[in-house]
């Protein structure tokens, strides 16, 4: 059974899409042993050259946002993030890869190659410890949702209702979603952390690294019209 990486697409901003279209295309040169599909909701079925899922099929485990709540009003980490979960597993038969919309990945990573050879999960590193409701489970570590993968055979839904009974959580507000995965994660044995310095995150304010890295994650271009990491990104 091939692995399969999964997108997660709705309402954003044209720079949004654009950068899910790279993506997936990308990331099928780069790991063509995978198979893709890009989930969305709230949103007409995407332009894009491969399998794609309606995520209002599937019962969602948490209320999601409004489909035309105002961007403005959204704490840190999007309210309605939790769409990204939904199914939980689409094949818990093989590994499984969640990878943000804005995200690229430009060269095979050591870190997915060990992964998938591996019975255990794999994150992206974070900047800070942005974990909503979770962040009292989680220490000191620094964890990013925007990129993470799950083994074969582990019942990710489970795991997400106990976590939301215990937490009696009907929404993913602010980080809750990315504190919630990153527990989920890092309580698997041996998890794999894929470092910042691999997986650049480059937020508007940044200035774009001189060096080219293997994969970027674009944060924020979901809501804005324009994104300075981006820009430079295709200029390279």
């Amino acid at each position: 059974m091939k692995p399969l990486a999964r997108w997660t697409i709705g309402p954003v901003e044209p720079i949004g899409y654009e950068i899910l279209k790279h993506s997936v295309i990308k990331f099928g040169e780069v790991y063509p042993e995978f198979d893709r599909v890009v989930c969305f909701n709230n949103i007409d079925k995407p332009d894009i050259d491969c399998d794609l899922i309606n995520q209002h099929d599937f019962e969602l485990q948490f209320q999601p946002s409004s489909p035309d709540e105002d961007y403005s009003l959204r704490s840190g980490g999007m309210k309605g993030s939790g769409w990204k979960l939904a199914p939980p597993r689409l094949r818990i038969e093989s590994h499984e890869l969640w990878i943000d919309n804005d995200i690229v990945i430009l060269e095979r990573m050591p870190e997915i190659d060990q992964w998938i050879q591996k019975q255990t999960s794999i994150i992206s590193e974070g900047l800070g410890q942005h974990y909503g409701s979770f962040k009292s489970l989680m220490g000191d570590i620094k964890m990013c949702a925007g990129f993470f993968g799950l083994p074969p055979k582990f019942d990710f839904e489970s795991k997400i209702s106990e976590l939301q009974k215990d937490k009696e959580l009907d929404e993913l507000g602010g980080f809750d979603e990315q504190g919630l995965v990153a527990y989920i994660v890092s309580q698997i044995d041996g998890f794999i952390t894929v470092p910042k310095e691999t997986l650049k995150i480059v937020e508007d304010h940044h200035e774009f690294p001189s060096e080219k890295k293997k994969g970027y994650h674009f944060v924020g271009a979901n809501r804005k019209n324009w994104h300075r990491g981006w820009k430079s990104f295709l200029e390279l």
